[in-house]
This record gives structure tokens, sequence and C-alpha cells, in this order.
């Protein structure tokens, strides 16, 4: 008897006001966290727009716009529904095991219904869902820190195998892939996908349009909404042959100095977003941590050093994989007078070894952000091919938000039991909007 009512012990909740209370409390906090968050970003966006046709009407747009609200409306709720369902579970069964954090975090899942479909849902769907698959892969293969790790190469072969399959979809079938990451990708790779693109759509489908989702692209902020096509040209499907007629002399006049073109172009548009994205996180921890030495001066160099080296390393491995990018596809060419889909994958697959420039330590992080957009675009390609619909994931009803649920399950259970499963700072991130359950 002493020995059960020790285990019904260890199992009630401790929170000292109630568990509704505390989850209300950190509800609330992520409430004010996450729409503060997403009206900063809003008011970036206003102040770096070139065109401002009254700041005061916008920044006071930027308070009150739906967006900022849908976002601190859906983390709230699903802070609030994880917390209060793990302790409900808790109490009824008597036990804390891996059930209540799977049903909790499923039935969590369901807050992303508060999104607008497409746009950010499906990106917060496809991100949460990469990384319940690699918690899933790092259990099955046994991978924690300090036993045995994947090995880069791996990693490399991998991003490789990923680029090939983003490479020909980008090139041959972009109404497949995300109107946002298309235009990154067009920012990005310049003349090698969008010349190509724009010959394809005007030879095969007498659309020179079709192939921009968006007309624009800043990097910090995505593609401008109001230069996206319309549904019609979107839903449009080119039936690309399988091989092309095509001459080098078309777009450039000479295949070496486009392809060196390539890397400065990707080279100097890359720097200005690594940067910033580099050294405002590492300028900030570090004054933060500095209070205490009070060496500034210290923190400062350190932050600038780093900030420096890490750009140029990662601008380097974005502009050589444009390089290669770009004369891959010249130099298959040239063994023939058309181009081939194999041309296109073997050249993505070429260029993805560019991956070994940068730090070892991103190759995880590039591999799960593109894993998520590789299983997007074959989705999209498997059912436009073989179910005969032309609908694509974000479009298909609820199911980006029962990949979202199941993926909520896996990931709770990990920051429950085993947190070590999760790769940082993604598990920081669950710390912090968490806490403890």
């Amino acid at each position: 008897m002493g020995e059960k009512q020790q285990k019904m012990e260890k199992v009630i909740c401790r929170h000292q006001q109630g568990c509704s209370i505390h989850a209300l409390k950190a509800a609330l906090k992520v409430l004010v966290a996450s729409y503060t968050a997403a009206t900063s970003l809003s008011l970036l966006r206003v102040l770096f727009k070139k065109k401002k046709n009254n700041l005061i009407v916008e920044i006071y747009n930027a308070f009150k716009k739906e967006w900022n609200l849908r976002v601190a409306c859906f983390t709230s709720s699903f802070v609030f529904t994880i917390k209060s369902l793990n302790c409900l579970l808790r109490s009824l069964r008597g036990v804390d095991d891996g059930k209540n954090a799977i049903i909790a975090g499923g039935i969590a899942g369901l807050s992303l219904l508060t999104m607008s479909p497409g746009g950010l849902r499906t990106d917060f769907s496809l991100y949460v869902w990469s990384r319940a698959i690699d918690v899933l892969f790092r259990v099955y293969t046994g991978t924690l820190p300090g036993k045995m790790k994947i090995h880069y190469a791996w990693e490399v072969l991998f991003f490789m195998l990923s680029q090939a399959a983003i490479t020909h979809a980008s090139v041959l079938e972009p109404h497949n892939l995300k109107p946002s990451f298309y235009t990154w990708i067009a920012f990005l790779a310049g003349d090698s996908v969008v010349k190509y693109s724009q010959k394809i759509s005007k030879s095969v489908c007498n659309n020179e349009n079709y192939h921009f989702p968006t007309k624009s692209f800043n990097p910090f902020f995505g593609p401008k909404e109001e230069n996206k096509l319309s549904e019609t040209e979107e839903k449009q499907t080119i039936n690309v042959p399988p091989k092309i007629k095509v001459d080098c002399t078309e777009f450039h006049s000479s295949c070496i100095e486009a392809s060196i073109i390539a890397f400065r172009d990707a080279f100097i548009k890359t720097i200005k977003v690594y940067v910033p994205l580099y050294g405002v996180p590492r300028l900030v921890f570090g004054l933060l941590s500095a209070r205490k030495s009070k060496k500034y001066g210290d923190t400062l160099v350190n932050v600038f050093k780093s900030t420096l080296i890490d750009s140029v390393r990662s601008s380097t491995f974005l502009g050589v994989y444009c390089t290669i990018l770009a004369g891959s596809i010249c130099f298959f060419r040239s063994f023939s007078d058309y181009d081939k889909r194999i041309h296109f994958i073997l050249s993505g697959f070429v260029s993805g070894s560019s991956l070994v420039i940068d730090k070892a330590k991103r190759y995880s992080e590039l591999n799960l952000y593109c894993l998520s957009r590789v299983f997007e675009v074959m989705y999209n390609v498997l059912v436009e091919h073989f179910a005969g619909t032309k609908m694509k994931f974000h479009e298909t009803p609820a199911l980006d938000v029962a990949v979202f649920c199941w993926s909520c399950s896996i990931l709770f259970w990990a920051h429950q039991f085993k947190p070590e499963l999760i790769r940082n700072p993604f598990r920081m991130g669950m710390n912090s909007l968490l806490g403890a359950t």
C-alpha cells in the first residue's frame, strides 16, 4: 500500500495554484510574446518598405493586422491545450507516461486550424514534420549525443539527392513548388532557372509569365502578396516534353563567364542576408552574457569575427552551388542538342556537393529544411501525375493539420521523456514555449 501511494504521489501535478491556472498563465505569457514578435516583424516590414503612403496609418495597421492575431491565437491555444490535457490525463490515468504526451500533443495540434489555409500554416506543418522525422530517425538509429553519430558524408549525400529533386521541379515543374520557395530559388540562381523556365513556358504553353509565381522577392520578408499571379495561372499544368531543343547562346555568350557571374551574383545577394542573420542574434546574446564580465569590447570583436567568417563561408557555399548548377546544365547540354529531364536531376545532384564548404553543424538544419520541401514537391508531383488531380498539399483539406497533429505527438513525447533526441535550437524553442509541464 505504501509503494502504491508513493507511486501516485509522483504522478500528481505539483502546480501550486492548480493545473488550470498554470496552463492559463502559460498561455497568456505566450500570447503576449507571440503577438509582440509578430507585430515587430510587421513593423519592420513597414519600415523597410520602399513606398510609404502614410507611415502613421501603416504603423497603426501593423498592430491590428489579422496575421499577428492569428499567430498569437495559434501559439497560445496550443500551449493551453497541451498543458491542460497533459495534466488532465495524468490525473485521470494516475501515471505519467508517453501515452499522455502523444494524446495531448496530437489534440493540441488542432490549434493550427486557427491559422489561414496555406502560407504559414503549411510552413509550420512541414517544418514541425521534418523535426518529428528527425526524432524518429534518431530513435531508430540510436544516434544520441555521446554515441555513434551519422557521418557527415551521409548528410552531404542526402542534400545532393534533395537538390536533384528540387532542381528538377524548379526548372521543369515550378507549379509544384510553393510560390515563395520558387521565388527564393529564382532570386538565388537567377538565369540558371528563370530564363530557362521562361523559354519552356513560352514554347510549351505560350505563357511567358507562368513560371513567375511572384514578380519580386525580399530576402527578409519573402514575396510581395500584390505581385502574385491569379489562381487560374497558378493551377495551370505544363506538360514538358521529354527533351527540348536548346542552344546555350540563347542565354549567354560564354558558359564559363555565365558560371562566374552566377557565383558573383549569388555571393552578393546572400552575404546581405547572412550578415544580419548571423550577427544580430550573436550580438544580442553576446552583450547579455558580457554583463557580468563587463568585457564588451572583446565581445564585439568576437561577434564581428565569427559573423564575418560564417557569413563569407555560407555565401561562398551558395555561390559555388549556383556556379556548379549553371556549369553542369551547360556541360550536359554540350553532349547533345537537347535538354532532358535527367540533365537537371544530375545538375542538382552535383551542385549539392557544394555543401561541404559550409559549416558541418549546419548540415542537419539545411537537410531538414530541404526534406520538408522535397516532401511537398513529391506529394504534389505524385498527386498530379498519378491521382489525376491538381490539388496541391496546401489545398488538400486539413492535410497540413493532420500532419501537424502527428508531428506534435512525436515531438511532445520526446520533449517530455527524451529531450536529447531533439536538436538545438529547436529544443531550446520548445523549452521556452512549453517550459515545465
